[in-house]
This record gives C-alpha cells, sequence and structure tokens, in this order.
C-alpha cells in the first residue's frame, strides 16, 4: 500500500537524495561490473555466486527504497532525509577508517565510536517527527553501506588489492589461485558486499533503540517485558 501510494502521489518529495542515492547505486554496480570484465578469475572464485546474488539483491533493495520509500512533504520528512544523508557519508567514512590499513589503526576506537553512534544520534536528533527517526535510520545506514562499497571498491582496484600481508599469501598459496592480485580483490570484495549489507541492519538497529529511548518507550518495554507472566 505505501509503495502504491509513493508511485501515483503528485509530489513525492525528496528528488535531491533521491538522485545522490541513486547514482551510488550505479557507481556501486558499474565498479562491480568493471572488476569482473578486468580480473575475468573473479568469476571463477569459490564464493562468487553467493557474494554476486547478496550485492545485487542489496543494491536493487537500495533502488526500491530509494525510489518508493523516500518520500514525504514535511519538514520532518526532509530533515531526515538531509541528516539522514550526512549520517550515511560520516558513518561509510568511520567504517572505511576502521577497516582500512594506515596509521588510523592505532585510534581504531575513535571511529568505531563513531560509526556506532552517528545512526542512533541521527534518530535521536530527528525523533520529533513520527515516522522521521527510522527514515533518518535507513538512510544513514544505506548510505553508509553504498560509501564504505564504492570506496573500498574503489582503493582496492587502484591498489591491486594492495597490502598484501603475511597471512593473505599464505592463504593464497593454500587456495590453489594462480593470480595474488585477484585473489585479494576478490577477498576484498566480498568484505565490501558483507558491509554493504551489514551496515544498514546495524544503522537500522541502533537507529531504532535511540527512538524508543528518545521517546521513552524503552523504558516502558523493557518494563512490561519484566512484568509479564512467566510459563
Amino acid at each position: 500500500m505505501r509503495i502504491r501510494a509513493t508511485l501515483v502521489a503528485g509530489s513525492r518529495g525528496g528528488k535531491p537524495t533521491r538522485a545522490v542515492l541513486l547514482g551510488t547505486v550505479i557507481a556501486a554496480g558499474a565498479l562491480t561490473v568493471y572488476g569482473l570484465v578486468r580480473y575475468p578469475a573473479l568469476r571463477a572464485s569459490a564464493d562468487a555466486e553467493a557474494a554476486g546474488a547478496a550485492l545485487a539483491a542489496m543494491l536493487a533493495i537500495d533502488a526500491v527504497l530509494a525510489l518508493t520509500l523516500l518520500r514525504g512533504t514535511t519538514p520532518q520528512d526532509g530533515r531526515a532525509r538531509r541528516l539522514g544523508v550526512i549520517g550515511g557519508i560520516v558513518v561509510g567514512l568511520a567504517w572505511f577508517a576502521v577497516l582500512g590499513p594506515g596509521p588510523l589503526k592505532a585510534w581504531v576506537v575513535v571511529p568505531l565510536l563513531i560509526a556506532l553512534g552517528c545512526p542512533a544520534v541521527v534518530a535521536a536528533v530527528t525523533a520529533r517527527g513520527s515516522a522521521a527517526p527510522t527514515a533518518a535510520a535507513v538512510w544513514t545506514g544505506v548510505g553508509g553501506g553504498l560509501v564504505v562499497f564504492v570506496g573500498w571498491a574503489t582503493a582496492t582496484y587502484l591498489r591491486a588489492g594492495r597490502p598484501y600481508d603475511a597471512q593473505l599469501v599464505r592463504d593464497f598459496h593454500r587456495s590453489g589461485a594462480h593470480d595474488l592480485a585477484t585473489y585479494a580483490i576478490a577477498g576484498n570484495l566480498e568484505s565490501a558486499v558483507g558491509l554493504l549489507v551489514g551496515i544498514p541492519i546495524v544503522c537500522l538497529a541502533l537507529g531504532s533503540l535511540a527512538r524508543l529511548a528518545t521517546a521513552g518507550d524503552l523504558g516502558r518495554t523493557l518494563s512490561a517485558h519484566r512484568a509479564a507472566p512467566r510459563r
């Protein structure tokens, strides 16, 4: 019903946000196609089918969400969209700093706290609208997952999967693969797909908890659970 109402609505709102998210989805798909063309052996990797199916499904879900549920013309809806996109960029960059190599590894707790705290903060800030906090958490997760995937895939291609640490080299020799670069790229892309799927789930969960806590519903929910008769 919500999708049908959105499709027939005269003014859905959120055109700039929708364009940004759809453009990022297209970029993620283009990077995937580039990798398969540039490194044909990726198609023969052991987990290629599962990773490809998960990637295709998630990109399709993100596109459908942007086309159908990214709507609303009230000030709360617009604010949720803006904060969701900003939060998605922050979350994506934070996860990239957490997982990427480099000197930031010594301070990994800082970007990790940002990545986990940002969706809760965004949802809490937008908690004055009925559906706005949940929408903001959704867009934070979708945007964060897309930012991480596009950034991770781009960096992987530019560096040909480097750096090749000792554990990666040992795994490569045990795998029987013939090309270290392709093996490393396949592993990085599988991690990127996992983040593309996992980040929206984490953001939605944390945002929902923040919404309940801000609205005062979390305590009532826990109290009701404790008071429920046990069998």
